[in-house]
């Protein structure tokens, strides 16, 4: 279930990090990170009936905090087929995200920017084990 921002931000009060951004930055770029904390589905109202739906990753990037707000579209999109790709349902803890922005697509309206289209990877953690080296060895 989603949370509205208000909430999200009183109840994530203290454990707010810079966003990671592709606003200006060139094709190419790629933000990858460690998933630390459960991915918190976050709804932004618009003024509008239709809210949008963010989903806020928090994420270790060359050992800073920061959070990716996976968007719908093309980023969301990138990160379902990435999930997909990996065998698994969803983000979750201790998993490597990488999303890299690789294009744009064309203006719609004079003034409004152009639609960005990104790919994603994922690698989902490891699945705990526990050694049994030792156990089998006794008669």
């Amino acid at each position: 279930m989603a949370t509205d921002q208000k909430t999200f931000f009183q109840e994530n009060a203290g454990e707010s990090y810079p966003g990671l951004s592709y606003d200006k930055a060139p094709i190419g770029t790629t933000h990858k990170g460690t998933i630390f904390g459960v991915p918190q589905p976050v709804t932004f109202d618009q003024g509008t009936p239709n809210e949008r739906t963010s989903l806020a990753v928090n994420m270790d990037v060359d050992g800073e905090k920061r959070t990716l707000w996976v968007k719908s579209g093309s980023m969301a999109r990138a990160v379902i087929k990435a999930c997909e790709a990996a065998g698994v349902d969803g983000l979750a803890e201790g998993g490597v995200l990488a999303v890299q922005y690789v294009g744009e697509g064309q203006q719609s309206k004079p003034g409004f920017n152009p639609p960005k289209f990104y790919e994603a990877e994922y690698r989902p953690p490891a699945p705990p084990t526990v050694s049994v080296k030792g156990l089998l060895d006794q008669d």
